[in-house]
């Protein structure tokens, strides 16, 4: 958490995801704001004509900095590092697909069962989110938001 408030406070802006929201709830020091995420036929003009355009609304719990107050309803922009966005993507899916991966080529040649195989490869990526869940609270440490007025 403090590095990213660091970083901010002294400029270093570079390499920032930066999304608008609205303000949903505010602590002390967080505030939960809903954002619309789309995916990229979402901005299309023939969206409407398509089955494949989707966007979802997400909650994202951001710090506030600088002591800034906001209101309930408030129009304002998220952001974050572009690398902990890499890190996030390196850790929910390429870490299980290598898992997986390489269970499989490892289990199948040594127990020569199908069945079995496929269901250690699948207790291994199992294991593998369990222990990510486990190390939740650590993560959302790395992984954090901030907002700043619009």
């Amino acid at each position: 958490m403090h590095r990213f408030v660091i970083c901010t406070l002294q400029g270093v802006m570079t390499n920032c995801i930066k999304h608008t929201g609205i303000v949903e709830e505010i602590t002390a020091t967080r505030c939960k704001v809903r954002i619309l995420q789309s995916s990229a036929c979402s901005s299309c003009s023939v969206k409407s004509h398509c089955t494949t355009s989707e966007s979802k609304e997400k909650i994202i719990d951001a710090y506030v900095l600088n002591g800034e107050t906001y209101s309930i309803g408030e129009e304002v922009m998220v952001s974050g590092q572009l690398s902990t966005g890499y890190k996030a993507v390196f850790l929910a899916f390429i870490l299980p697909l290598i898992l997986l991966v390489a269970s499989a080529m490892i289990t199948m040649p040594l127990l020569k069962n199908e069945l079995l195989c496929v269901v250690i490869t699948l207790l291994v990526v199992a294991i593998y989110y369990g222990v990510l869940s486990l190390f939740r609270d650590r993560l959302q440490k790395q992984f954090c938001f901030w907002i700043e007025k619009i």
